[in-house]
């Protein structure tokens, strides 16, 4: 054998993309993580499959279409709730086919004995769904609701804040009576520190209290017995939300809220930052809506994080971050539990131009539809690496990848500021003034290896990759196309990547 080898992987450590072109990160850490997230073994696994789910009978969705909720009655239908423009609709889940609709402009529903509560965006248009048989749906209004553009249940009364759209009482709450939620008194409300120059956003209810996020800061408010006299505590002076769907609970005792450009966990009361790792930057995305640019929402262990054009994903029992790349854009997520397959399914509407009016599924299945419903690709890059010795430079043999894929693969070798070097033959083709030649003329030095499916398919193996290369850093990028399979329980995993490498001689000039 040449040299020594080096073990690069597992990649345990998730994504790592805060600072720099790929230096100042772990060994264990990614550049890169496109389409994988890591798993408990600490392999890179292939995400869900992204589908679509045919929706008739809306009138009107090609022109814009939110999921504002769910409706869930006892008889076991569920339903979409979907806002397309001034009419809410009922859309049944299972097939997509449109069930009622209702003339009233909303953007936050509730679900509450049996009935789904529509808060209007304009006074005086609320009501209620109900499901009276297995059969029949039905619409009653309800004039008295207050607008709002948030709303939750606590203490059986239903609570709604109109701060993010409201020309008026911004900071304020109002509530309905102990059980019946189309009466609310003109006294049932309480103004959460007004005339600090923010606006009351979003609120989240836990067991003991409601969290109240204004802009730039966070509350809590509870109470024993009279909503007026309730309790109202600052929690945070500097972290609030941007919007709504911007924050949520997780296991009832943890919160994880998005603000500025950044992701924190709140818990016992303290504001602790996750997001340190991963580059929080505001790419604009021609195609994304302007109501999507920003999003926190939650599907199983699963954190999402829409910022600008880039979804991120945070696992909350690895504690490791991905990020998804799909047309199939979306921002904001609603959970429906599925009896046919016992999988929670994830729900969400198109947040890109390019699909108008498109609703889209997910579940936590890493086979399924895969390469069938949508086609994407899997991507890693790996931090730059000097294997500890930047003084010399070093000889790559060979390379050896532990990947299961049915798909083709391309390994990349990266040199940056590096040039191949002359022979005498391409000096002969210049003049000697100018030699047209500078030291600042030198290019990354890329070499592909393309491995086909027939020499990779799903079964773990390692692939022989990689040629001779001299360099003093080098950077690795491994892509593969993710392809339905039956055989395991991913269409892709990516193990670690082992080079053969030997210390070559002592830099002594400066260089890169």
């Amino acid at each position: 054998m040449p040299g020594t080898d080096v073990a690069l992987g597992p990649w345990a450590g998730g994504l790592h993309n805060a600072a720099g072109t790929g230096e100042g990160i772990e060994d264990d850490e990614l550049f890169e993580l496109v389409n994988l997230e890591v798993d408990s073994d600490k392999s890179l696994a292939n995400r869900p499959a992204i589908a679509e789910l045919a929706v008739s009978g809306v009138t009107g969705i090609a022109s814009g279409v939110r999921i504002i909720g769910t409706y869930l009655p006892d008889d076991g239908r569920k339903f979409l709730v979907l806002a397309v423009g001034s009419v809410v609709w009922l859309v049944n889940a299972d097939t997509g086919v449109a069930a009622m609709s209702q003339g009233v402009l909303s953007s936050v529903c509730v679900q509450y004995k049996n009935r789904l509560w529509v808060v209007p965006q304009i006074a005086g248009q609320g009501g209620f769904f109900d499901a009276p048989t297995s059969t029949t749906l039905t619409w009653t209004a309800a004039a008295n609701i207050p607008r709002g553009d948030a709303a939750v249940i606590y203490k059986e009364r239903l609570f709604i804040t109109g701060g993010a759209t409201g020309t008026t009482n911004n900071s304020r709450i109002n509530y309905s009576d102990v059980g019946d939620f189309t009466a609310f008194p003109g006294a049932s409300n309480v103004d959460v520190v007004p005339g600090n120059g923010q606006r009351l956003i979003f609120m989240i209810v836990t067991s003991q209290d409601i969290y109240l996020f204004k802009e730039h800061s966070t509350y809590k408010y509870g109470y024993a017995s009279d909503p007026a006299r309730a309790d109202i505590t600052l929690i945070s002076n500097n972290v609030g939300v941007p919007a709504v769907n911007c924050a949520i609970v997780y296991n009832n005792n943890t919160m994880y809220v998005l603000h500025d450009n950044s992701v924190y966990e709140l818990y016992n009361g303290t504001y602790t930052k996750i997001s340190t790792n991963i580059a929080m930057e505001q790419t604009l995305d021609p195609d994304l809506f302007a109501a999507d640019t920003y999003a926190l929402t939650l599907y199983r262990n699963r954190l999402f994080v829409r910022f600008y054009s880039r979804l991120y994903v945070f696992n909350l029992e690895l504690q490791r971050w991905s990020s998804w790349e799909t047309a199939r854009k979306f921002s904001k997520l609603v959970v429906i539990q599925r009896a046919d397959n016992g999988l929670d399914t994830a729900y969400a509407a198109t947040a890109t131009s390019a699909l108008p009016g498109k609703l889209f599924f997910f579940r936590d299945d890493r086979i399924t539809n895969v390469g069938i419903t949508e086609d994407f690709e899997c991507r890693i890059v790996t931090k730059l690496f000097d294997f500890a010795v930047p003084t010399h430079f070093k000889r790559l043999f060979y390379g050896g990848l532990q990947i299961a894929t049915s798909g083709t693969t391309t390994i990349r070798s990266k040199v940056p500021n590096a040039a191949k070097g002359d022979t005498w033959d391409d000096f002969a083709l210049l003049t000697w003034n100018p030699v047209g030649k500078t030291w600042g003329g030198s290019g990354d030095v890329i070499n592909d290896d393309v491995i086909l499916p027939a020499q990779g398919e799903f079964a773990r193996k390692v692939v022989k990759c990689l040629g001779k290369m001299r360099f003093r850093q080098i950077q690795f990028t491994i892509t593969t196309a993710a392809e339905t399979n039956t055989v395991a329980n991913a269409s892709v995993r990516i193990y670690d990547l082992t080079v053969n490498l030997l210390q070559a001689e002592t830099i002594v000039k400066g260089t890169t």
